[in-house]
């Protein structure tokens, strides 16, 4: 399970989640960084060091996302590392340092664009259906959501989350396995995670962990939606049971866009 975590401007990466997160995400890592007009993207960064190294030279300044990789498709090398400029080009999919005019990081598995020893499934998609995005039609990336995707979607002038993400102390994380896997015995309400939405199986509430009382994505005990943005969610009011993806029953409106939007 790879790991993106995106960084509005003027917050700082928790350095250590990120070096807990590296632990199970260690196939290599970029990062996107939206300045200006463009979006500059440094990746193959094969080594926690090297990841931190760039990361420390701008924390804080910019927007950005960054990807540790998992490799569940493709070969483990630098050019296959996150994130991707949205290009049909194989080339520009491998380079190591491009600037685009957006990028793309992708969390999960997406079945629907075939395999390939050499290629991830990720870098199929980007290719695939990259003139689709570019053109601002999402509908594709909001399908394999529907599957349990997550991606970042990051222009110079905002950040377009799809998927169940979490927000804790102003970051976004596509899941927070790293966290769970370092200590099976997770507290829901421990000091770096206070009342976060973590990931459940479905049955448990993703605030009290309640088994029996709670919905995926409501906390009876809390009296209050976890507000996960996933393809189950009304993108305008994240209402679980009364909105459709794309149109909010309480708003009386359509997103034509979906996905949360950090910042215009």
């Amino acid at each position: 399970m790879c790991l993106i975590i995106v960084r509005p401007k003027k917050i700082k990466f928790d350095l250590d989640q990120i070096r807990l997160a590296w632990r199970h995400n260690s196939d290599g890592a970029g990062v996107s960084t939206a300045y200006g007009d463009k979006v500059h993207i440094r990746k193959g960064l094969m080594s926690l060091d090297s990841l931190l190294d760039y990361l420390l030279t701008n924390n804080g300044a910019y927007p950005q996302m960054v990807h540790l990789r998992t490799a569940t498709h493709g070969e483990i090398n630098k050019g296959n590392t996150h994130p991707f400029p949205v290009s049909h080009k194989l080339d520009d999919l491998t380079a190591l340092e491009i600037t685009c005019e957006r990028a793309l990081a992708h969390n999960g598995m997406i079945h629907s664009v075939g395999a390939s020893k050499v290629y991830s499934d990720s870098q199929l998609f980007v290719h695939k259906f990259s003139k689709k995005i570019n053109k601002g039609d999402y509908t594709q990336i909001h399908r394999a959501a529907t599957e349990g995707n997550r991606f970042a979607l990051i222009l110079p002038s905002q950040i377009r989350l799809f998927g169940g993400f979490r927000e804790i102390k102003g970051l976004y994380y596509s899941n927070v396995y790293h966290q769970v896997w370092d200590d099976w015995r997770f507290d829901l309400y421990d000091n770096d995670f206070p009342k976060t939405a973590i990931e459940s199986d479905g049955l448990d509430c993703r605030w009290c962990g309640d088994h029996a009382t709670c919905t995926p994505d409501t906390c009876i005990k809390n009296k209050k939606s976890s507000g996960a943005i996933d393809y189950d969610n009304c993108f305008d009011c994240a209402d679980f049971i009364d909105c459709a993806p794309g149109f909010c029953s309480q708003n009386g409106k359509k997103d034509n866009e979906g996905g949360l939007t950090l910042w215009r």
